[in-house]
């Protein structure tokens, strides 16, 4: 059992604009320890004008979750490998509240990270956790809707198609100093967003950074299971108090939320629940029983990601912010793309400037048969290109991984699985409205089915044939 010890240190009456100090640690390995950074909690601040309500306190609940979910390295720390339990209390202002939600919260994070959760409760007074700034300036902006916006692809979709529906939008970002890409493309598809839209006007976007400050003791956990929840008590914070009883959008496409399983070792707790319609029904559970006035809601959790794109597929102004986003789901790994590898070690000249994407991981053959659906695939984008013969059979014993993705979809796609058997997947896989079965089986043939015209499409490159084989096309 890994028990988490929290200790919270308020900043002084007379330290202006100051978050409290949080410092995490493991109870039985005090060397397992972090202080939480929340520098920016200021940027939501200004919205909302207060550190008080139960959505304040769900947002903080959110980042210490966050933050515990990177301290405890499933490696050393797990019952298999992966599974970790994990237990420590949170202090609250209405104890009973929360305590009457706490079984659904634990099987909520449980669902969410693959871990065991044992979270408790206790009272505590949070006032003056955080100290404003006298000066500090308040936003104005009242929006007709809040969208999460996190660089990737959908969220781009579901943020400018709110824009184009004359929706005054704020978008919502997260970014950790771990992982720095995010930012970045964040703030280019930003820039790009205001030669079209008024910011503070059309819509106005709100980043925070939270993670874990530079200097802990121990190698964190880099798998960010917990991010979405994150994502959400940032955005249920500033629902509560900007447009209560409204709706915020966390836009995903349909096969990544309920995320089949593509080989038995990806069910169950391995597999990726981000977005997953069990997560965000729970969720809006929780908040109506805290009384958090909003609730949270995917507009695209039936649609393919090609068919996103779609209603799109002739704004030119779209489609470059569309190549501004990333979707890649190892961006940390640009040496061992064959385009980077080569380019430093064997001296040929190869173009990098506009590879941003493996193309090699799920998110990217996802991102590619979506873009290819409105004609807008290219290889350039991509470090690896899977219809090259010869990036596919590149060899090297430190890279034994690469293409582990690909060839697992391509087996999926060899067993020819009808939407009945989908269905029976899905349920393995994960908690999913039986009404909804139909729906949600549907959204994974059409998804196999763009992937499947994509590989076809590609008949005369030179890896073609070994694609073929593999997906029995």
């Amino acid at each position: 059992m890994n028990k988490v010890k929290i200790d919270i240190v308020k900043p002084k009456a007379t330290d202006k604009s100051s978050f409290a100090d949080i410092f995490l640690s493991l109870e039985e390995d005090s060397s397992y320890r972090l202080e939480i950074d929340n520098t920016y909690f200021e940027n939501l601040f200004r919205y909302t004008k207060e550190s008080t309500s139960i959505a304040f306190e769900f947002y903080l609940f959110t980042v210490i979750v966050y933050n515990i979910d990177k301290l405890i390295p499933r490696k050393k720390l797990s019952l298999d490998g992966w599974t970790r339990e994990i237990k420590f209390e949170f202090p609250v202002s209405n104890l009973s509240i929360w305590n009457s939600s706490k079984q659904r919260i634990n099987k909520m994070l449980s669902f969410l990270t693959g871990d065991v959760w044992y979270v408790s409760f206790i009272q505590g007074n949070l006032n003056g956790i955080y100290i404003p700034s006298e000066e500090e300036d308040d936003k104005d902006f009242v929006p007709d809707k809040i969208c999460l916006f996190s660089g990737g692809l959908d969220s781009l979709v579901g943020s400018y198609e709110l824009l184009c529906a004359k929706k005054k939008t704020l978008l919502v970002s997260h970014y950790d100093v771990a992982m720095s890409s995010p930012s970045s493309d964040q703030h280019k598809i930003i820039a790009q967003l205001e030669t079209k839209f008024k910011i503070k006007s059309d819509f106005d976007w709100v980043d925070n950074r939270v993670g874990a400050k530079r200097g802990s003791s121990k190698k964190l956990e880099t798998t960010f299971r917990s991010r979405s929840i994150l994502f959400i008590g940032m955005a249920s914070y500033l629902a509560h108090n900007l447009t209560p009883n409204k709706s915020f959008h966390i836009p995903e496409n349909g096969t990544i939320s309920i995320n089949i399983p593509l080989s038995p070792s990806r069910r169950s707790s391995c597999s990726t629940k981000t977005t997953h319609p069990h997560i965000l029904s729970q969720v809006n559970t929780i908040f109506n029983n805290l009384g958090i006035l909003t609730s949270v809601k995917n507009p695209h959790e039936y649609d393919t990601k090609g068919e996103m794109l779609v209603p799109h597929k002739n704004d030119n102004f779209f489609k470059g912010l569309v190549e501004l986003s990333n979707s890649c789901g190892k961006g940390g790994h640009k040496i061992w793309w064959y385009k980077f590898w080569h380019k430093k070690n064997t001296g040929l000249t190869i173009d990098t400037s506009e590879s941003h994407h493996c193309g090699k991981c799920m998110p990217c053959i996802y991102r590619r048969a979506a873009m290819h659906n409105v004609n807008w695939d290219s290889e350039k984008y991509y470090g690896d290109n899977i219809f090259d013969a010869n990036q596919w059979n590149w060899k090297n014993t430190r890279l034994n991984k690469r293409m582990k993705d690909v060839k697992t979809l391509l087996n999926f796609i060899s067993l020819q699985r009808n939407q009945k058997e989908i269905k029976r997947e899905l349920l393995i896989n994960g908690t999913l409205p039986f009404d909804k079965l139909d729906d949600y089986s549907n959204v994974v043939v059409r998804t196999i089915d763009e992937i499947k015209n994509w590989l076809n499409d590609h008949s005369n490159d030179s890896n073609y044939q070994e694609l073929k084989s593999r997906a029995k096309l």
